[in-house]
C-alpha cells in the first residue's frame, strides 16, 4: 500500500493484505501500463482516510509485526535510486485522487506474498506486450523487392549452437555452423542528428560516406525483469516489449527502417544469401607463437629446450623490437567480423540457419548477422524491411521455382491406422525447414534405385579374381 497523504493506493485488489514497496523497487509494477492491466479487475481502487474504524483496525493488524518507513518523497527524491512515478489507478475509472502531503509508507519487498503479486503483474504485462507485437507484425508494411547498392537492412542477434556436417547432393562434404534466433525485436530507432547529439559514436558513423544512417536496436532473449534495475527497464518498457537481455544496433538506412516493437523471424534472411557474422574470438590466454602466429618452431634435433620458441627476431643494428613483430602474447578475445558466409539450410520452426564455415566464438556465443556487403555478394532480391507473415506467398511463389527447396511440415503417417491404435496419434509433425538446392536434403534417401536397375541382371563380377585352373 502506498499512502500519500490523505489518501492511500492499493494494488492488491481482493486480498487481504496491502502491497508495500521499497522506494528501489517502487517502479517495478507502476509503469504506464496499468490501463490494460486494469481491464482484467485485477487491483483495487483508492480508499481514503474516511473509511470506516472496522477497516482502519482491521488494516492496523495487517500490519503489525512489519517494519515501516516513512520517507518524505520531495525531500529524499534524489537519494532515491530508482525514479518513482505514482500513477492514478482510479483515474483510468473516471475518478480522481487527491494528494495531501507526500509522506509515502514502505515495507519490506522480499515478502513471499509481495514476490508472488510483482510476480503476476509483470506476467500480465507480458501477454499484454506479446498482444500488441502481433497487432504490429499484422500491421507492418513489407515487400520482396530490389534492394538499392546504398540500403542497409537490420540485423539479427544470434546465438552459436555448434558446428556439424552437411553434403551435397552430389556427395561433397561440407561443415557448417548452426545459429539459433532467440526473441528478436526492435526495441529502438535512433534519428541520425539524434544519435549525433547524444552519442560519440554517432559522431562518426551518423553521418558517413553512405548518407544518413540510422541506428537501430535489437533486443534479443527474453528475460526476468528483476534481475535489472529501472534505467535498463524503461528501454522495453518505452517500446512495449519484454526485458531483453541482450540489446545490440545496427546501421539501417532510411528505406529499411523497422517499426519499433515488431518481432524479427529467421526468414529475414534467405537461403543462399550471404551473410556478415561479427562476434567475440575464443579467448585462449597467453600464447606462444606456434599456436598464436603459427611458426614452425626450431628443429627437434640438436635443439635444447628451444623447439617452439621464436628464436631470433631480426632487429640487425637496431637495439629495439620493432612494432607489429610476432612475440607470444594473449590470443583471441578480440572483435572479429567474418563476410561472405552463406545461408545453405533454415528451419523455420525452430528458428536455427545452417552457415558454410565457421563464424567466431565458442558454442553459445552471441553473434551479430547482417547482409554482407560485398559487390558481388549483395543482397539484390529481399524482404524489406523485414520478414512478415503478408509475405509467405511470396517464399511460397520462390519454393514454386525451385530456388529453395522445402522439406518437413505437418506430414501424415503412411500407416496412420496401426500408429493411432498404438499411439493414440493420427498425424507426424516434422519441422518445416528450408534448403538450397545444391544440398541434400534430409528427409530424402542417400541412394535411390530404379526399376531399370532392379531388372538388370547380375552377370559375372569382373572385379574379382579369377580362378586359376587346376592342371591336372
Amino acid at each position: 500500500m502506498i499512502r500519500c497523504g490523505t489518501s492511500s493506493l492499493s494494488l492488491l485488489g481482493n486480498r487481504s493484505n496491502h502491497l508495500l514497496l521499497n522506494p528501489g523497487c517502487l517502479s517495478l509494477t507502476l509503469q504506464s501500463h496499468i490501463p490494460a492491466l486494469l481491464a482484467q479487475n485485477r487491483y483495487q481502487g483508492t480508499k481514503t482516510k474516511r473509511q470506516s474504524s472496522a477497516e482502519s483496525a482491521q488494516k492496523n493488524s495487517n500490519l503489525n509485526g512489519r517494519k515501516q518507513v516513512e520517507v518524505n518523497v520531495e525531500k529524499h527524491r534524489e537519494k532515491l535510486p530508482y525514479k518513482h512515478k505514482l500513477i492514478d489507478v482510479n483515474k483510468h475509472r473516471g475518478m480522481d485522487m487527491e494528494f495531501g502531503h507526500h509522506d509515502l509508507v514502505l515495507d519490506d519487498i522480499t515478502s513471499e506474498e509481495n514476490q508472488a503479486i510483482l510476480q503476476e503483474i509483470e506476467e500480465t504485462k507480458a501477454r499484454v506486450f506479446a498482444m500488441v507485437s502481433k497487432k504490429r507484425l499484422r500491421e507492418t508494411e513489407a515487400a520482396y523487392r530490389n534492394i538499392p547498392e546504398e540500403s542497409r537492412r537490420v540485423g539479427l542477434v544470434m546465438r552459436k549452437i555448434g558446428m556439424m556436417p552437411q553434403w551435397t547432393v552430389k556427395g561433397r562434404k561440407i561443415l557448417c555452423t548452426v545459429l539459433k534466433l532467440e526473441d528478436n525485436q526492435v526495441v529502438d530507432v535512433l534519428s541520425p542528428d539524434a544519435w549525433y547529439r547524444t552519442c560519440k559514436t554517432g559522431k562518426v558513423k551518423a553521418f558517413g560516406r553512405m548518407g544518413p544512417t540510422w541506428r537501430v536496436g535489437v533486443g534479443a532473449k527474453n528475460d526476468n525483469p528483476f534481475d535489472y534495475d529501472t534505467k535498463y527497464r524503461e528501454i522495453f518498457d518505452k517500446a512495449q516489449v519484454p526485458c531483453k537481455e541482450y540489446v545490440k544496433h545496427f546501421m539501417v538506412s532510411e528505406d529499411s527502417l523497422p517499426p519499433v516493437g515488431v518481432p524479427l523471424d529467421v526468414r529475414h534472411f534467405q537461403v543462399g544469401q550471404w551473410i556478415t557474422v561479427s562476434g567475440k574470438s575464443i579467448y585462449w590466454g597467453f600464447q606462444g607463437v606456434v599456436h598464436r602466429w603459427g611458426m614452425k618452431g626450431q628443429p627437434k634435433l640438436r635443439t635444447t629446450k628451444s623447439h617452439r620458441r621464436v628464436g631470433s627476431i631480426g632487429t640487425k643494428g637496431d637495439a629495439k623490437v620493432h612494432p607489429g613483430r610476432a612475440l607470444p602474447g594473449p590470443m583471441g578475445g578480440k572483435w572479429v567480423m567474418m563476410s561472405g558466409l552463406q545461408i545453405l539450410r533454415m528451419n523455420v520452426t525452430k528458428q536455427c540457419i545452417w552457415v558454410m564455415g565457421n563464424v567466431p566464438g565458442e558454442a553459445g556465443t552471441v553473434l551479430l548477422v547482417k547482409d554482407c556487403v560485398q559487390p558481388l555478394k549483395k543482397l539484390q532480391y529481399g524482404p524489406v524491411p523485414t520478414w512478415t507473415p503478408k509475405l509467405e506467398a511470396d517464399l511460397r511463389t520462390q519454393i514454386e521455382e525451385g530456388s529453395v527447396m522445402e522439406s518437413g511440415g505437418e506430414v501424415e503417417n503412411e500407416n496412420e491406422e496401426a500408429v493411432g491404435q498404438e499411439q493414440g496419434v493420427k498425424k507426424i509433425s516434422k519441422d518445416w525447414q528450408l534448403f538450397h538446392p545444391a544440398l541434400h536434403r534430409v528427409d530424402t534417401p542417400s541412394i535411390s534405385y530404379t526399376e531399370k536397375d532392379i531388372k538388370k541382371s547380375i552377370g559375372r563380377d569382373k572385379t574379382k579374381a579369377k580362378l586359376a585352373k587346376v592342371k591336372k
